[in-house]
């Protein structure tokens, strides 16, 4: 999947889940390491990074029986400083993408690749 002209939109629903619009960044404070959800890097504590919080909708047992109504938080993935400064810059002039499939970094290249100007 390549990177796409943003329609401005919202989310369809389509997709298992959503994320938000990732976090400013700051130090990783978690009390273990993570992996960059784009390129897999390792990012150690107090590197540098960005939070991606995800949601998804609540299933019907779920509203049934009251445990959620708008949404579910998933665990939140994490961004290293280069790919969360590569988002930030796709989003500023209006693309989007995928996370968790393709790195941001392939995904522009082959945007490229296919002819496509950013």
């Amino acid at each position: 999947m390549s990177i796409y002209c943003s329609s401005g939109g919202d989310w369809d629903g389509d997709g298992d889940w959503y994320l938000y619009a990732p976090k400013d960044e700051a130090p990783l404070a978690t009390k273990r390491s993570r992996k960059c959800c784009s390129c897999k890097t390792k990012i150690k504590v107090g590197d540098i990074a960005r939070q991606v919080e995800r949601a998804r909708p609540p299933t019907e047992w779920e509203e049934d029986r009251g445990i959620a109504y708008d949404e579910v938080f998933l665990a939140p993935w994490y961004l290293c400083e280069t790919c969360g400064d590569l988002v930030e810059s796709l989003t500023e002039i209006g693309y989007c993408y995928h996370l968790g499939v393709e790195s941001i970094a392939y995904q522009i290249k082959e945007y490229i690749a296919e002819g496509g100007t950013l």
